[in-house]
């Protein structure tokens, strides 16, 4: 009698087989490192334009609320202390300083030559501050940067973050003096 051979039962998986497993799960892998990547950069950018947004809207809070109860307003660069763009006198005889240091404005609260507060107000990018103070008792200060043309290295966090352009501008009443 002729015995019939049978193909054997395999238990294990080939060569071919793992080779083909491995390169689709690298492609899945490099695919998926992209779009961790770039959600990553995404969030980055948002993270900067929020630290800008929150800086740029405290300042303006501060800066609305010290106008508001400041009796007179001195704008005048040749009457401020060396560095300041706005001296407030409240109505209790105080002094309110905001000064500019290149990317930082610095608010000071004065009670005669002593400080009594200290607040700082940081901004990524180098800005513009303009200044007006009309005769009806109106302080506008204007804050602008301008946005560069070109990121040479996107995904650099620090260069990112003075991509944005500031275009603040805020506009207040004196009132503490009754007006």
């Amino acid at each position: 009698m002729k015995q019939i051979l049978r193909p054997s039962r395999r238990n294990g998986v080939s060569l071919i087989e793992l080779i083909v497993v491995m390169s689709a799960a690298s492609i899945i892998l490099s695919l998926s490192a992209g779009l961790i990547h770039r959600v990553m950069h995404a969030e980055t950018k948002a993270r900067s334009l929020a630290a800008i947004e929150r800086t740029s809207l405290r300042l303006a809070d501060v800066v609305r609320r010290d106008v508001h109860s400041a009796a007179h307003a001195v704008t005048d660069a040749g009457q401020l202390a060396d560095g300041a763009f706005l001296q407030l006198e409240t109505s209790d005889n105080g002094h309110i300083e905001y000064h500019r240091e290149e990317q930082t404005i610095h608010r000071l609260q004065l009670d005669n030559d002593r400080i009594i507060a200290r607040e700082q107000f940081v901004f990524p990018s180098d800005f513009d501050v303009q200044l007006r103070s009309e005769t009806s008792g109106l302080v506008a200060l204007t804050l602008t940067s301008h946005k560069p043309d070109s990121i040479s290295r996107p995904e650099d966090p620090i260069r990112l973050a003075t991509s944005f352009a500031i275009d603040l501008q805020v506009v207040a009443a004196l009132r503490g003096a009754g007006q």
